[in-house]
């Protein structure tokens, strides 16, 4: 797979102008290595990432600092009350 950079910052623009993300709790489902987090934590009121893989969390984990915490947890199994996020993403997830 080719990997291509964003010098114009065109996908946090769109992330950001599809949503807003100010003071609100989100849930990021399959955030891997917080390559998307990294995006919009800063506006966050705090962003919850979770994965299925604990290699890529603990990447995340000293990438990605402010606003976040990381958990290994099956999407099936949320082990979350309702209500608890305003949003939930789910991208780049297999």
């Amino acid at each position: 797979m080719t990997v291509i950079h964003d010098p114009e910052n065109l996908e946090q623009l769109a992330l950001h102008k599809i949503v807003d993300f100010t003071n609100q709790d989100v849930l990021e489902i399959g955030c891997g290595a917080g390559r998307l987090t990294a995006l919009y934590h800063e506006k966050t009121h705090l962003v919850t990432g979770i994965d299925h893989n604990l290699e890529p969390l603990h990447i995340a984990r000293d990438a990605v600092t402010q606003n976040t915490q990381f958990a290994m947890a099956d999407t099936l199994y949320l082990p979350f009350r309702k209500n608890s996020f305003d949003i939930a993403l789910f991208s780049w997830s297999l």
